[in-house]
């Protein structure tokens, strides 16, 4: 199936300006109850819809759900018996969307009971309904863990990590690191599993020597070597969805939404839009919005497929350190259409504020910087929408283009 390219915005700096200096805040507040009443009439993201209610409905492999299940039983078994034989951290890594926390969550669910004798509760970096303990992203690390470790007994938990603190900044990055090397070698025996999930990307580096978060956000450039080789850390690496796995559940939510297909005139083509999307993804989050946007669209529109996996660190890195040999624009506008979820995040500016002085080694011209931070003042007095936000990115990209590079950015230190 011929793949339709992404139709291409054509806008530049000078239109977005201009556009976001007409909008006057009675205009904002129409346009965000027209956005408001849109969604209302679309409903709610398919992914959040038909999310898995039981362990079976996780779209992952029997062998992979095997191994993660018996790290994580054994962890669970001897924690009430103060054992100390098992793995204290499990490390999950692998691309977007390949269903790393959607397991946990299932298995704890079904776990926990059995050596908790009642109802369980997850501690984790967010919420997740009423039995969650929510881990803000913004709250000390350490304090987290220190917590984290009298979750056992009567009150055992399994504590899942996914929204780690700005390991871009260097010294938050060996705070975490430390956190986790205590936990590994605490003298106390009997503690709850610690599971991390790394959302693994390749940001790719124009001269080929950098290595470090900065342009390969692994498990190797945020966490130490230390860690990564500590015989009470269990790793599993997940591999993108396999295509059998992701027809099987697209296929479910078009018959789920037949007749919205059918109303559509999408029904007949489901099948080759199926094939096409597991064919191009892995992440099965973005194969079922692709899949709902196209369902519930009366016109022709192209199928957004991403290559490559897009978390929040790496959207904010693609913009402070990528590549300049493609367009500016060109690459502003693909983040725009693959990465809505993160761009829409209120702490989006705040992480370009935080981060772009990591830029050549943080050696700025004074003059970039004010603007630096005047664009994105501008951008935040207009509150969280598409243009104002986009307006940012550009900005900011535009502004540290003019930087002269001279030092390599910061790399990961490993002991």
């Amino acid at each position: 199936m011929v793949k339709n390219k992404p139709p291409t915005i054509q806008r530049s700096l000078s239109e977005l300006s201009s556009r976001i200096s007409s909008l006057s805040p009675s205009k904002r507040v129409l346009q965000e109850r027209e956005e408001s009443s849109s969604q209302d009439e679309v409903g709610e993201p398919w992914y959040i819809k038909y999310a898995p209610k039981k362990l079976e409905e996780v779209a992952i492999h029997k062998r992979k759900l095997q191994d993660v299940c018996v790290i994580l039983e054994s962890m669970l078994k001897n924690s009430p018996h103060g054992i100390d034989d098992e793995p204290r951290i499990l490390l999950m890594t692998g691309p977007s969307g390949c269903s790393k926390s959607t397991v946990i969550y299932k298995l704890a669910e079904e776990l926990v009971p059995k050596y908790r004798g009642g109802g369980f509760q997850m501690l984790r970096s967010e919420r997740k309904g009423s039995h969650v303990v929510e881990f803000v992203e913004t709250d000390n690390f350490q304090d987290f863990i220190v917590e984290a470790k009298y979750r056992r007994g009567p009150n055992l938990s399994v504590i899942l990590v996914e929204d780690l603190p700005n390991i871009f900044h260097s010294d938050t990055r060996h705070a975490f690191q430390k956190s986790l090397l205590e936990w590994l070698y605490l003298p106390e025996v009997g503690l709850p599993p610690l599971v991390l999930c790394i959302t693994e990307c390749s940001l790719g580096n124009e001269n080929s020597q950098g290595f470090g978060v900065d342009y390969n956000f692994t498990a190797e450039s945020v966490l130490s070597r230390e860690i990564l080789s500590h015989p009470k850390l269990a790793r599993i690496k997940f591999n993108p969805i396999n295509a059998t796995l992701m027809k099987k559940h697209l296929r479910f939510m078009c018959q789920e939404n037949r007749k919205l297909l059918v109303q559509n005139g999408r029904w007949t083509a489901k099948d080759s839009v199926i094939d096409q999307l597991a064919s191009t993804t892995g992440d099965i989050r973005s194969a079922i919005a692709n899949l709902q946007y196209w369902a519930t669209s009366s016109l022709d529109v192209p199928l957004d497929t991403r290559e490559e996996s897009l978390t929040y660190f790496h959207t904010i890195g693609k913009i402070l350190h990528g590549s300049r040999e493609c367009d500016d624009n060109e690459m502003i506008n693909q983040l725009t259409l693959n990465s809505k979820s993160h761009l829409a995040n209120d702490n989006f500016r705040l992480g370009l504020l935080e981060n772009y002085n990591l830029v050549n080694g943080g050696q700025i011209p004074l003059p970039t910087v004010c603007e630096i931070v005047d664009s994105l003042s501008q951008s935040d007095s207009l509150g969280i929408n598409s243009e104002s936000i986009e307006f940012a990115s550009r900005k900011v990209r535009s502004q540290l283009g003019s930087v002269t590079k001279t030092h390599t950015s910061h790399k990961a230190n490993f002991p």
